[in-house]
């Protein structure tokens, strides 16, 4: 399994597996919309569900390693694969937000606007393990 080597790679590289990810469930899903293999996409998708909480964690241990569209990329491929129900992935954000809070001055408008709607989706995922599950 990949995951254990997550710890090699740069924060770029993360940031750019995390999006890649969600871009390709993105497309799996539309794929099963049009009627292609509903099974295919249901394997994708809970591997790539295990696979992005795992860079979650990864990313998160690393936080202060991470430009702004780093920090953004892997906020918005979390919140657009839909694994915000997974602990790994709320806790990143959550960090990642705080993270970011004083720095906004400082993140391209594209950074705040990714990172922000995370944060909004993040709103509404129930958590395992939490009061509100």
């Amino acid at each position: 399994a990949a995951e254990p080597r997550l710890v090699e790679f740069q924060p770029q590289e993360l940031s750019m597996l995390a999006w890649s990810f969600a871009k390709l469930q993105g497309r799996v899903r539309n794929n099963r919309a049009r009627g292609g293999d509903k099974r295919q996409g249901s394997k994708f998708g809970s591997k790539a569900s295990c696979f992005l909480a795992c860079l979650a964690d990864v990313a998160c241990q690393r936080l202060s390693e991470f430009t702004p569209q780093g920090l953004s990329n892997i906020s918005w491929a979390l919140a657009t694969a839909d694994v915000l129900n997974r602990e790994e992935a709320c806790r990143f954000l959550t960090a990642a937000a705080m993270t970011a809070a004083p720095q906004l001055a400082d993140f391209p408008p594209q950074a705040i606007s990714n990172l922000c709607w995370a944060v909004g989706r993040l709103s509404g995922a129930i958590v395992p393990g939490t009061n509100s599950d």
